[in-house]
C-alpha cells in the first residue's frame, strides 16, 4: 500500500510541477493571444477538441482499466489492445480529415485538418504512457512530464507565430510535439520497469475485442460517462461558432482555456495520485474511503474558490490587460463561468472514486442527463440570446451538475467494490 508520507510527497511533487507549468502558460499565453487572432483560436480549439474526443471515446477507457488491473498477463494484453485500437483510430481520423477538407465542413484549411490524425496519434500515445506511470505509482515522471509538455508546446507555438504568422496549424503542430515530449519523458523513466513483465507475457496475436469483452461493463459505462460531457462541450463550441460567428467562438475558447488552467494544473495533476490512493484504500481499508474523499473534496473546493474569485470579480479587466484589448469579451465570459468551475475543480480530482467503487452506471446516468440538458439549452435558445446570457445559462446548469456529482462521489464510497470487470 502507498504509505501516507509517500502519498503526501507525491501530491507535493504534482502541485509543484503544476506551479511551474502554470508559470510557463501564464508567460506564453499573452504572447500567443497577440500572435494568433480569435479566429485562429477557434480553429485550434475545435480541431484539438475533436482529437481529444476521438481518443476519449475510441480508446474505450482501457487507459483507466490498466492502473486497476493487478494481473500481469492481463496488463500486457491491455497494452497490446490499446496499441491496436490507436492504430485504427489514427487511420479513421485521417480519412475523416480528408473528407472534412473535401466537403469543406470546417473552413480551417487543409493544413489545419491534416493535423487531426497527428494529434490523435500523439495524444493516444501520451495517454498510454500516463496510464502505465499511474499503475507504477511513478509520479516523478508524471510531474516532469507536466513541465515538459507546456514548455515544448507553448515555446513552439510562440516561435512559429513570430516567424511564420498566426496560422492555427502551428498551434496544433506544437501541441502534438508537446504530447510526444511528455510521452517520451514518462516512458524513459517508467516503461523500463514494465518491459521485463511485458516481454514474458506478450503474445504474437491479441484480439482487442476479446480484451474488451473482459471489461465490457467498465469500458461501456466509464467511456460513456466520461465522454458525454466532453462531447457536450465540443457541441457547444460548434454551436457558438454557428450562432455567434467564428470570432465569438475564439473568445469562448480562450475563456475556457484560461479557466481550465488551474483545473488542469492542480486538479488534473493530482488526480492520478488520488486515483492510485483511492484504489489502495478501497482494498486495504474501505471504511476510510469516505473520509478521504470528503476531506479531499473540501480542500479542492476551497482552493478552487480562491483561484476563481479574481476572474469572477475582475475577469474582463484581467483579460484586457494580459491578453490585449480585443480579448475583453473572453474575460466577461470567463467571469460568468468561473463559479461553475469551482465545482469542476473539485470534481476532476475526486471523480475517479466512481471507477474505484465501480458505480459507473450511476455516473453515466448523471453525466448523460446533464450533457443532454446543456446541448438542448444551447440548441434551442442560443439563436435568441446574446452571448453573455447564453453563457450564464450554461454556467447555472454546469454548477448544478457539479453539486449533484460531488454529492454522488461521497455517497458511493459506502459501497466499495473489488472486481474490475463488474460495475453497478
Amino acid at each position: 500500500m502507498q504509505t501516507l508520507p509517500k502519498f503526501f510527497s507525491d501530491i507535493v511533487k504534482s502541485v509543484s510541477s503544476s506551479g511551474v507549468q502554470f508559470g510557463i502558460m501564464m508567460v506564453t499565453t499573452p504572447l500567443m493571444t497577440r500572435l494568433y487572432d480569435p479566429a485562429a483560436y477557434s480553429a485550434f480549439g475545435v480541431v484539438h477538441s475533436i482529437a481529444i474526443a476521438v481518443i476519449g471515446v475510441g480508446m474505450l477507457s482501457l487507459p483507466n482499466v490498466y492502473p486497476q488491473e493487478r494481473d500481469t498477463a492481463k496488463r500486457a494484453e491491455l497494452v497490446q489492445a490499446m496499441l491496436a485500437i490507436l492504430i485504427v483510430l489514427v487511420v479513421l481520423s485521417a480519412i475523416a480529415a480528408v473528407a472534412m477538407s473535401v466537403l469543406d465542413i470546417f473552413d480551417y484549411g487543409v493544413a489545419t485538418m491534416a493535423l487531426l490524425p497527428v494529434l490523435v496519434a500523439t495524444f493516444g500515445i501520451r495517454q498510454m504512457m500516463v496510464s502505465v506511470a499511474t499503475e507504477c505509482a511513478d509520479f516523478n515522471s508524471l510531474s516532469l512530464g507536466q513541465i515538459v509538455e507546456p514548455a515544448t508546446a507553448r515555446s513552439g507555438a510562440v516561435a512559429f507565430g513570430i516567424l511564420s504568422g498566426g496560422h492555427p496549424a502551428f498551434i496544433l503542430f506544437s501541441v502534438a510535439v508537446g504530447h510526444l515530449a511528455t510521452a517520451y519523458t514518462v516512458a524513459k523513466m517508467t516503461v523500463k520497469e514494465r518491459l521485463p513483465e511485458w516481454r514474458s507475457r506478450l503474445k504474437l496475436h491479441v484480439n482487442p475485442l476479446r480484451v474488451l469483452r473482459q471489461y465490457m461493463d467498465f469500458v461501456v459505462f466509464n467511456t460513456a460517462s466520461q465522454q458525454s460531457q466532453m462531447l457536450a462541450m465540443l457541441a457547444i463550441q460548434l454551436l457558438m461558432v454557428k450562432f455567434f460567428a467564428n470570432d465569438v467562438g475564439g473568445q469562448y475558447i480562450l475563456a475556457i482555456s484560461i479557466l481550465n488552467m488551474p483545473v488542469s494544473l492542480v486538479a488534473l495533476a493530482t488526480a492520478p495520485v488520488l486515483y492510485r490512493h483511492f484504489i489502495e484504500v478501497a482494498h486495504s481499508n474501505p471504511m476510510q474511503l469516505m473520509k478521504d474523499v470528503g476531506r479531499t473534496t473540501s480542500i479542492y473546493l476551497l482552493v478552487g474558490l480562491a483561484l476563481m474569485s479574481p476572474i469572477f470579480f475582475f475577469g474582463e479587466e484581467i483579460f484586457r490587460f494580459i491578453f490585449g484589448p480585443i480579448w475583453g469579451p473572453a474575460g466577461h465570459i470567463a467571469g460568468l463561468l468561473s463559479i461553475s468551475y469551482v465545482g469542476s475543480f473539485a470534481l476532476i480530482g475526486v471523480s475517479s472514486v466512481f471507477r474505484v467503487t465501480r458505480r459507473l452506471k450511476l455516473q453515466f446516468y448523471l453525466e448523460l442527463f446533464t450533457a443532454i440538458l446543456m446541448v438542448a439549452v444551447a440548441w434551442l435558445h442560443f439563436a435568441s440570446l446574446d452571448i453573455y446570457t447564453a453563457v450564464l445559462y450554461l454556467s447555472v446548469i454546469w454548477t448544478l451538475r457539479n453539486v449533484v456529482m460531488l454529492i454522488a462521489c461521497i455517497a458511493v464510497t459506502r459501497f466499495p467494490a473489488d472486481d474490475v470487470s463488474r460495475v453497478t
